[in-house]
């Protein structure tokens, strides 16, 4: 073999592995764990505490379908939430920082609407996160959620 013909070889494999990553056919097995739909876990129950001091608790209506995440292959990200009176749906982006293996969770960063935001996603099972959403990302509330 000459350099040459090593030179094509090499070429055409650099080539043919531009072409699978640029059609998704290569997907990153980190990302790939937060790919999909995600709805809320036990959003059939969410309750509110009304009044901390008497201890009462205000039950809130059914939830299921109406506060899910999508993360695209792409690095598109969607969040939906129908609750009462909110009826929202954004459009954004998102990217993995980092993955702890051991500990079970992923950084991830969002743009939402113009804003950029840091989330720690932990895995509590394959297809069960906790996390702030990324549409809730001025508050501390972490919400668990399961892929469809």
């Amino acid at each position: 073999m000459h350099f040459t013909d090593f030179a094509r070889i090499s070429l055409c494999l650099l080539i043919a592995s531009v072409f699978l990553a640029s059609t998704g056919c290569y997907q990153d097995p980190i990302r790939a764990k937060l790919i999909g739909t995600w709805k809320i876990e036990h959003g059939e129950k969410l309750t509110k505490r009304v009044n901390q001091i008497d201890g009462d608790v205000e039950e809130i209506e059914d939830l299921g379908e109406r506060m899910k995440l999508s993360f695209y292959a792409s690095g598109a990200l969607q969040t939906k939430t129908r609750m009462g009176e909110v009826n929202r749906e954004k459009n954004g982006l998102w990217k993995v920082i980092e993955f702890d293996e051991e500990e079970a969770v992923m950084k991830i960063s969002c743009e939402l609407m113009g804003q950029q935001t840091e989330h720690e996603v932990r895995f509590i099972e394959k297809d069960l996160i906790r996390l702030v959403p990324p549409n809730m990302a001025g508050t501390k509330s972490k919400l668990s959620f399961r892929r469809e």
